[in-house]
């Protein structure tokens, strides 16, 4: 999991930029998350997706804001913060789009019965 959203995070960084790769990471984890849940032993999707999702929020990009904010440089602070809660938004708005992808791959796949009752 943490591979997957560590590379949907690389991979989204050369395509879209910094604030975005969590967008692309969260899309690229959520069905990972749910395939490894079908695996006879695979854990529950939000267990294995909990630790994933914690890679990707911008935790330090936050901290380093409220620091400048705090510190002589306030106008950096306030960019650094809003950056990083722009993150925290686009990794959770790729985990709303990374569940349909989900479904629709399930569906293609043949899962969606399997999905639905159970």
């Amino acid at each position: 999991m943490l591979y997957a959203a560590w590379t949907g995070q690389f991979l989204g960084d050369l395509a879209l930029g910094g604030y975005l790769s969590g967008f692309v990471g969260a899309i690229v984890m959520t069905p990972v998350a749910y395939f490894v849940e079908r695996r006879p032993s695979g854990p529950p999707a939000l267990v294995s997706f909990l630790p994933a999702f914690w890679l990707l929020v911008p935790g330090a990009l936050g901290l380093i804001g409220v620091t400048e904010y705090l510190g002589k440089d306030a106008l950096a602070g306030v960019q650094d913060f809003l950056g990083a809660v722009g993150s925290m938004v686009a990794i959770g708005l790729g985990v709303l789009c990374g569940y349909p992808l989900y479904r629709s791959l399930a569906r293609t796949l043949g899962w969606l019965h399997e999905l639905e009752s159970g």
